[in-house]
């Protein structure tokens, strides 16, 4: 304030100078604020922007040719274990089975069942011919009386070896035991069993149905 006189006295005179001078200053540091934060969401506007023009398909990197993308070999989960070298894979070594004879006998008379001598069905080929598929080793395989004494009796744990599998069939196909096997829930396991040294087969004949039973057994 400056003070003054007049004929009635003392006079204040307000003096605004510094008062105007910090609100001009105020004024100038907010325009200064607010040109900084465009600025810098300009920036950030020409950075994304620049991203997204680097990172559209069709820029930067060459994509490898589809052609060859995701080309591999699938293995099957039962042929990944590794063999021992002394067990080739191929299928020559396979041992030989027992034959078929020319005429072999497909029926014969008997209730409910009745054994059928030797392997009508070649159950023992397609046993081994399962197994070098899968990577597998041939085993030694023959017909036996347990097989068949277990066949003729439909399965019957009572009556069988302790480790074995039983499958009726409509024919005497060997391949087509050795599939039903395959499709029950260990019978893959089963048939490549690296531990088996031997396996047994039996054959049996149901005359009421004209149907067929086959037994194979694991020898450890």
């Amino acid at each position: 304030m400056n003070k003054g006189s007049s004929e009635h006295g003392e006079v204040r005179v307000r003096d605004d100078g510094p008062i105007l001078a910090w609100e001009s200053a105020q004024t100038v540091q907010r325009k200064r604020a607010a040109l900084a934060l465009g600025g810098l969401a300009l920036a950030a506007l020409l950075i994304v922007t620049v991203m997204l023009i680097v990172l559209r398909p069709g820029h930067g990197k060459q994509a490898a040719d589809p052609g060859t993308r995701g080309i591999g070999v699938r293995t099957p989960a039962s042929s990944t274990a590794t063999l021992p070298s002394s067990h080739p894979r191929s299928r020559s070594t396979a041992p030989s089975s027992t034959p078929t004879p020319l005429h072999a006998v497909l029926r014969c008379s008997g209730t409910p069942a009745c054994m059928l001598p030797g392997d009508p069905g070649n159950a023992i080929k397609a046993v081994n011919s399962y197994r070098v598929r899968h990577g597998r080793a041939p085993v030694r395989a023959s017909v036996s009386r347990a097989a068949q004494v277990c066949a003729v009796h439909s399965g019957d744990g009572a009556s069988c070896p302790q480790s074995y599998f039983w499958e009726p069939v409509s024919g005497h196909d060997g391949a087509s035991v050795v599939a039903k096997i395959a499709a029950k829930g260990t019978g893959g396991q089963f048939l490549l069993d690296p531990r088996v040294r031997a396996v047994q087969i039996g054959w049996a004949y149901l005359p009421s149905s004209g149907g067929y039973e086959c037994v194979v057994v694991n020898l450890y």
